[in-house]
């Protein structure tokens, strides 16, 4: 499967991992209409990632997939902190040593490149999912990552260390991406359509912002499920009617390298705000500020593809994990 890729599911994680990035913008929420749909894309963008990574899991070599996953988690948290050490010298703030040690004493905010959370948060997910497929039973283990999901939803309202309530949260997304990976592969209109209709529906009714790394969903369990599931499975079935397109080519690209965009990216978060003081409107600032952010990751991909090793070659730089 690493060397048989899928364009539209490539185009799918690269509408995805764009919309990561647009939405860690801090210009972002002075555009007018950022209160009404920006929750909406909060609240599947993530999810999006794990239902794809389900659709690749595959029960075998447990230790190998966490190990493919744990490693570029140090090696761009490490990156991060060389970044935040140069950064504060040149700045002449001062340096906290503890401030390194945060993700590892369980901190789910406050430390740099933070949005690395998936990578931990998805080798728990697969440890869980690992578990639950041993009952063998289809229908078993759909209903136990149901409710493994459920219990990791109100132990949101706690401060679980290390993720571990949002890795329970976002099992059920993966399981479904596991056990309807045929589904989800070869979506058609009665699928994808009615999945998209059914996401707006019940954002529509339940709106409000999503923070799936805090787990924090406003609007409750089983309207986020219905909002982020649905928005997933509609994104996948878009993003077939990009392949062979314009667009294609681009949107495919940030797919399959989209570890690296995620893992990165926030170090060139000040550029948006550097482009927003030279630039009165704000739609402007916002596409240029994506543009040229986009366009130095792929100088950063191509760097780290041709001259770092941070991720084994044969891993293909993707979110999934497939083998």
């Amino acid at each position: 499967m690493a060397h048989n890729r899928i364009q539209y599911i490539d185009i799918a994680k690269g509408i995805g991992i764009i919309l990561v990035v647009w939405f860690h913008f801090p210009i972002l929420s002075q555009l007018s209409s950022f209160e009404c749909w920006g929750g909406y894309i909060t609240s599947f963008y993530m999810v999006l990632f794990f239902v794809l990574s389900g659709v690749f899991f595959k029960l075998s070599s447990l230790l190998r997939r966490i190990r493919r996953l744990m490693l570029p988690y140090i090696s761009f948290y490490l990156v991060a902190c060389v970044y935040y050490t140069f950064m504060s010298l040149y700045k002449q703030k001062s340096i906290e040593l503890s401030h390194y040690l945060l993700p590892f004493l369980g901190a789910t905010s406050g430390y740099e490149n933070t949005p690395i959370w998936f990578l931990l948060s998805l080798s728990q997910v697969v440890c869980m999912c690992f578990v639950l497929c041993k009952m063998r039973n289809r229908y078993a283990v759909i209903l136990g990552a149901l409710c493994v999901s459920m219990a990791g939803y109100y132990l949101g309202r706690y401060n679980v260390p290390y993720y571990v309530d949002v890795s329970m949260l976002c099992l059920f997304p993966f399981v479904l991406g596991y056990e309807f990976r045929d589904v989800i592969l070869d979506i058609r209109p009665i699928v994808g359509l009615p999945a998209g209709l059914l996401s707006l529906a019940c954002y529509a009714m339940f709106p409000g912002f999503t923070n799936v790394s805090q787990n924090f969903e406003p609007m409750g369990y089983i309207p986020f499920l219905g909002i982020s599931i649905g928005a997933s499975l509609f994104v996948v079935y878009v993003s077939k009617a990009f392949c062979h397109t314009i667009v294609s080519t681009g949107l495919s690209f940030f797919g399959r390298n989209s570890l690296i965009i995620l893992c990165t990216h926030m170090m060139l978060m000040s550029l948006p705000a550097v482009i927003a003081r030279h630039l009165n409107n704000v739609w402007c600032a916002n596409l240029l500020s994506l543009i040229l952010v986009m366009c130095i990751e792929c100088l950063v991909v191509f760097l780290i593809k041709k001259y770092v090793t941070l991720i084994p070659q044969h891993y293909n730089l993707t979110l999934f994990i497939s083998s």
